[in-house]
């Protein structure tokens, strides 16, 4: 099986640990009632991804604060999969959500939403992460008219999907319950982190201990911390 066979079934598998959670809480919102959505082959293998119900919906002042969202048909708020694509933090995209996921969650009355954020070639860490917290808050801020559960908000993906996905479900709560800004009072609490295919730090002198080769000083890494290709890690005094 190569590569994108597993992640791909990866993500299947975990997406159907989601649905049990969902089944399975305690409350009548467990009784949503999941509205099939038709896809436009009847070969899964090849299926096409279906159309957003909000394709390239800004949430934040960047041009690359884009997200596509599915709305889902169910009379009570639904949970929601924020999918963070992965690409080194380079590179890669919000059209990357596998198809088989979206199907799957829109079939059991789970809206998904797919980010954009800037990438390290426009800006370094941590804005990928605040992108992302970002896009959590715009997308709270929508509850009422997207008919989201509050209580019931995952975000995953693979690789840089994915670590910035833990980055957000371990971090503090962001939200600025103050701020002029409506948006920035929105909560970045995840109620779930769908992580796959994840790097567990981004420190290069703690790849340097858990992880064989060359990995610590790859060329991502550097670009994401905004340091010349030629930096050495070995070299540099780099404080605690």
């Amino acid at each position: 099986m190569n590569v994108q066979n597993r992640f791909r079934r990866a993500f299947l598998l975990v997406s159907i640990v989601i649905l049990a959670l969902t089944l399975t809480i305690p409350s009548k919102a467990g009784q949503i009632k999941a509205q099939p959505r038709k896809e436009t082959t009847d070969k899964p293998a090849r299926r096409q991804r279906t159309a957003p119900t909000y394709a390239d919906v800004s949430y934040g002042p960047s041009n690359a604060n884009k997200l596509d969202f599915w709305q889902v048909n169910s009379r009570k708020p639904a949970p929601l999969l924020v999918f963070i694509h992965g690409g080194g933090f380079r590179g890669g995209s919000k059209n990357s959500i596998p198809p088989e996921l979206l199907t799957k969650c829109l079939e059991a009355g789970i809206a998904c939403a797919s980010i954009d954020y800037r990438l390290s070639g426009e800006a370094i860490y941590p804005a990928q992460m605040h992108d992302s917290a970002r896009a959590i808050q715009f997308i709270r801020s929508k509850a009422a008219a997207w008919n989201i559960d509050l209580k019931r908000v995952a975000a995953g993906g693979g690789s840089a999907g994915s670590g910035i996905s833990q980055w957000l479900g371990f971090h503090d709560n962001l939200a600025s319950p103050t701020s002029d800004d409506p948006i920035a009072r929105q909560s970045t609490r995840l109620t779930a982190v769908l992580a796959l295919n994840m790097q567990s730090t981004y420190d290069p002198r703690q790849i340097k201990n858990i992880v064989p080769g060359n990995a610590y000083n790859h060329p991502a890494l550097k670009q994401l911390f905004g340091l010349p290709q030629n930096w050495n890690w070995l070299e540099a005094q780099i404080d605690e």
